[in-house]
């Protein structure tokens, strides 16, 4: 099969590699698209030290299952699937007998997708919805970041959200909690299409912070109050610390971007105390891909999709995601 291989910094070869063994609980699934994330970029820049060269990266993605192992039991050959690639875990660790999976220290990734062909365990396949587009399917796995996040959230019932960019997460998040009790939504992006298709998608109030005050935008949108629910949504330090200035009493900050690791950031601990704030990390997912399943119908997703690039240009697939061209940036093997 071909499969496009990292070596370290920007050197990704398409090569030809020996399809994955197959194991008795194993599912061999026909790559059709595999999207770009942020992940991806701070991989190639070395800072996500989960992933070390030679290896396969890629997964968010979606294709037809061709062969199963000889324990397979739920999943068949033919199938429409996705894949939730949270990867090993260890389950006899403190955080793994809890039932927080996510967070097991000794978790391992899987192979990825930007490849002709991946395999992977029966018990993180799920079945896709025969009529669903392959790419929409490639959606689920920010979809389930985003329905993790909007848990750990709480939104209640007539609450205003912020949110610090509007990339695949960022427009996706808006989304489910415009769905989730959250009535009224302020998104900062610098980006002028970005900005424009979160506000076809439901934001209420669309800010350009390299031009106007957020700060402002946010007492105009609040009445002075300041918002409920914060989520940083880009993986840029810096704006933490804004969108706990911006939060009101009481209010949360939800950290959903990835940063690099290391990177640090400033909140001032008399504001965590006097306005009682809550900030929260939230950490890819946890048990959410049925629900982000269920959300594919509900969402509008088509328009977050905005290039394709065959699996011999992964590279540019990923540059084009770093410069911030497009928002959803797809690598389709098929091509």
């Amino acid at each position: 099969m071909k499969c496009a291989i990292w070596y370290g910094g920007r050197d990704i070869r398409l090569e030809e590699c020996e399809l994955p063994p197959l194991g008795p609980e194993d599912v061999r699934i026909e790559v059709n698209a595999c999207g770009v994330c942020g992940t991806d970029v701070h991989i190639i820049h070395g800072a996500f030290p989960l992933y070390q060269p030679p290896t396969i990266i890629g997964h968010e993605y979606s294709g037809t299952v061709v062969e199963v192992g000889s324990n397979v039991r739920e999943i068949k050959v033919g199938d429409r699937v996705t894949v939730d690639p949270s990867g090993y875990t260890c389950m006899v660790c403190y955080y793994c007998r809890q039932g927080q999976i996510h967070l097991c220290p000794n978790r391992a990734v899987f192979r990825g997708a930007y490849a002709e062909y991946t395999t992977v365990p029966e018990r993180v396949v799920y079945k896709l919805p025969e009529d669903l587009p392959f790419d929409l399917g490639a959606l689920t796995e920010p979809i389930s970041c985003a329905v993790h996040a909007t848990g750990l959230a709480n939104p209640k019932t007539g609450s205003n959200a912020l949110i610090y960019g509007a990339g695949t997460i960022g427009l996706i998040l808006m989304q489910v909690l415009l769905h989730s009790g959250v009535s009224r939504v302020i998104v900062s992006e610098p980006l002028a299409a970005r900005r424009e298709l979160a506000k076809e998608m439901g934001a209420d109030v669309v800010v350009d912070p390299t031009k106007e005050d957020l700060g402002e935008a946010v007492k105009d949108f609040t009445k002075g109050i300041g918002i409920d629910l914060a989520f940083e949504a880009v993986g840029k330090p810096p704006l933490v610390k804004d969108a706990a200035k911006h939060a009101r009493r009481g209010g949360k900050v939800v950290v959903v971007g990835v940063a690099p690791p290391g990177e640090p950031t400033e909140v001032v601990p008399y504001d965590i105390y006097y306005k009682e704030l809550t900030i929260i990390g939230s950490h890819i997912r946890l048990f959410t891909f049925p629900r982000a399943i269920n959300w594919l119908s509900k969402l509008n997703l088509a328009p977050i999709i905005t290039h394709e690039f065959p699996l011999a240009d992964t590279l540019k697939a990923i540059e084009t995601t770093e410069r911030g061209e497009g928002i959803k940036v797809l690598v389709k093997p098929k091509l």
